[in-house]
């Protein structure tokens, strides 16, 4: 996608084509070479890629349910809804973690006007507690109050077999209200250890977390947004904070 942006600032313009190709990496799992196939495959729409290609959304919801919710997925989210979002969101997580807390992580925390999505990045200070557990219940409890209407995805990475560390991520359909737009909202449960990392991985840009996975390496760790790992061993190193990365 280098080369459109070089054409942006050097004709003002993107080519029909490459606008295309930007569309398509608005949605869950499409990166620049999927959305590149799928356009050379024919793909011109977000409805023709939803159809003909294999995608989160398609996978997971079914091509009839995700065409029905793309009008409103592809609308961008303004600040003010991502953080009431947010806020709805730890409420019913603190309802039954007191000392849960998070932070709104993605394109906002870069301080974007507008998200295509939101990212929060949430832990709690009890060692006890299980990341999965404690995301499936809060999404059992979203689902319950109408709030969440689709699980596109749920995903536990834990680490060393063990139930109390780990990073989990529910990909969501979400609305705030009952007559709100539906909104992507992920939502990433890190263990107290693995927040730090956790939070820098889903806020970083692209580029600025391949340069921190570099960096990572020339001093013997391996850097995720899964936490931190060193490079001989594969011990997990307690990343609590951004600044013990």
């Amino acid at each position: 996608m280098a080369h459109v942006i070089r054409q942006f600032y050097a004709r003002g313009s993107i080519a029909e084509a490459d606008t295309t190709l930007l569309r398509f990496t608005t949605l869950y799992s499409i990166g620049p070479r999927t959305a590149e196939r799928a356009y050379n495959a024919g793909c011109r729409t977000l409805e023709d890629l939803t159809r003909q290609r294999s995608t989160v959304l398609s996978t997971h919801l079914g091509v009839v349910e995700s065409l029905a919710l793309l009008p409103d997925l592809v609308q961008k989210i303004p600040r003010a809804e991502v953080v009431q979002i947010a806020d709805q969101i730890m409420h019913q997580l603190r309802a039954f973690l007191p000392q849960a807390f998070g932070t709104i992580a993605g394109s906002f925390r870069r301080g974007a006007p507008m998200s295509g999505d939101v990212d929060l990045v949430v832990t709690v200070d009890e060692d006890e507690v299980s990341p999965g557990d404690a995301l499936a219940r809060l999404v059992r409890e979203l689902r319950a109050s109408g709030r969440v209407t689709h699980t596109v995805s749920f995903a536990r990475r834990t680490h060393a077999h063990s139930h109390t560390h780990g990073v989990v991520v529910a990909q969501l359909v979400y609305r705030a209200t009952p007559t709100s737009v539906h909104r992507r909202v992920d939502i990433v449960f890190a263990a107290r250890a693995q927040y730090g990392a956790a939070l820098l991985g889903w806020t970083g840009s692209v580029l600025y977390e391949r340069d921190l996975r570099r960096w990572a390496r020339t001093r013997g760790y391996v850097f995720a947004a899964t936490g931190v790992t060193r490079e001989t061993d594969g011990a997990l190193m307690s990343t609590p904070n951004e600044a013990s990365v």
